[in-house]
């Protein structure tokens, strides 16, 4: 219906009556559009409250409550946060931190650094075939799922039946990957060797998308390889690089497949994660509050760097090239 305003335009002879015809369509255009964006978006709403809000919400009532295997379904007291205060000051805790973190800043890097040398060799093959058949070998580890994987070279370093252990007895090679002194590096080398694929396939397509004829230009002006690599290659692929060791560094502190299948957490608690921390608080202790205060502190440290990762990525993606 047309304003008071539009009517006396009309009765006055200011406006012509087609004119308004036109704007009140556009009007109800403009709103049926809007009211098929909301319908649209509500199952999409419905859908990440139902399996992200509301179980994140129910966790974090259950971390503000002493919640056991035992009173599970009854009426746990209301502790506020001194499940949080516990975990915090358990040296477990402190422990499945420590090694987490150490867990990432090793492996990351390697597997980044991997992953971009595989990705800069197979783009300089000039055979498409090459190049497909050297893509689809280097991914064939990332495809195999972790447990089996773990599975797999807990056979091979059996000292009894394990191949790995044979030859490492048959060359004198005193060292046992399996013992304290290597199992937290044999599961560093388990882990590059199955994962430094994601961030090739990363880089690798990032290299793609890099023009050749910059390449050329450079070669033209008689700049060398690393004069190429450093000041061209490297600097277009910095926003892949960001995002391939933001993915694997998160992947790496939460590591839980292969050291549940390979190591369970030992000898000891010498390899437990902080997953594997969460996991044993849960249906080991059945400690389900220490076990959501747990996450939910996981969570934080793992929100801060993905907030800063993803406003560098902006701020850079802002900026005029």
């Amino acid at each position: 219906m047309a304003s008071p305003g539009l009517r006396e335009g009309v009765a006055d002879g200011r406006l012509p009556r087609a004119g308004i015809v036109a704007a009140a369509a556009s009007l109800w255009t403009m709103r049926r559009q809007v009211l098929t964006y909301f319908l649209l978006t509500v199952p999409l709403i419905l859908f990440l409250l139902l399996i992200v809000v509301y179980p994140l919400g129910y966790a974090f009532d259950i971390s503000l409550h002493d919640v056991t295997i035992q009173n599970l379904h009854g009426a746990p007291p209301f502790v506020w946060f001194d499940n949080y205060w516990e975990v915090l000051t358990d040296g477990a805790f402190l422990d499945a931190l420590g090694f987490s973190l150490k867990f990432m800043l090793i492996v990351t890097p390697i597997e980044v650094a991997f992953g971009l040398g595989l990705a800069v060799l197979v783009n300089s093959f000039r055979s498409p075939a090459g190049r497909a058949v050297s893509v689809a070998l280097i991914m064939l580890p990332f495809m195999v799922s972790p447990v089996l994987i773990a599975v797999m070279y807990r056979l091979m370093l059996n000292g009894f039946i394990g191949t790995i252990s044979y030859y490492l007895n048959a060359f004198h090679i005193p060292i046992s990957p399996l013992s304290p002194q290597s199992v937290v590096y044999t599961l560093m080398a388990i882990d590059i060797l199955q994962m430094t694929p994601f961030p090739f396939l990363i880089l690798y397509g990032g290299l793609q998308s890099i023009d050749q004829q910059l390449y050329e230009a450079a070669a033209i002006d008689g700049a060398g390889p690393l004069t190429i690599f450093g000041r061209i290659t490297l600097p277009l692929l910095r926003q892949y690089l960001i995002v391939a060791a933001l993915v694997r560094g998160l992947e790496a502190f939460v590591v839980f497949e292969i050291i549940y299948a390979l190591t369970g957490g030992g000898p000891g608690t010498l390899t437990t994660s902080l997953s594997m921390f969460i996991y044993n608080a849960a249906f080991k202790a059945g400690n389900m509050g220490h076990e959501n205060a747990a996450s939910f502190l996981l969570l934080l440290v793992l929100v801060v760097p993905s907030i800063a990762a993803v406003y560098f990525l902006n701020r850079n993606a802002a900026q005029p090239s």
